[in-house]
């Protein structure tokens, strides 16, 4: 048996004692917001070049708006849609529903489901 198999959930790096229980004490890898009006090509090749699924888009005063995700582009894709003349704004979600850090992760996964 492989020794991460082996390892208790809070013996894994990163989890603390106890296990992971709340949305705050999951440490974020990712960095990268889109501003509203960035130009859609960019926001494509951005999430390719990072590997990362989506991320938040924010307004000019750095206000949260939408978010915007691999769905989402490949959606404007496949409607025949031109990225290069797309802004974030027209590609992004603006129904997304937020957690907090205080949310617990059975509250959280019961949310995504």
């Amino acid at each position: 048996m492989p020794k991460e198999e082996q390892m208790t959930k809070s013996e894994l790096p990163g989890v603390p004692a106890g296990g992971l229980r709340r949305v705050g004490q999951i440490r974020g890898t990712n960095d990268l917001i889109f501003h509203a009006g960035q130009d859609g090509m960019a926001v494509a090749l951005e999430l390719l070049s990072t590997h990362t699924p989506g991320a938040p888009v924010v307004d000019d005063h750095h206000e949260f708006i939408g978010f915007i995700s691999e769905v989402d582009v490949l959606r404007a894709l496949e409607a025949g849609k031109d990225l290069s003349k797309l802004i974030a704004e027209d590609i992004m979600v603006r129904d997304r529903i937020a957690v907090t850090a205080e949310t617990t992760i059975e509250a959280a996964v019961k949310i995504m489901e």
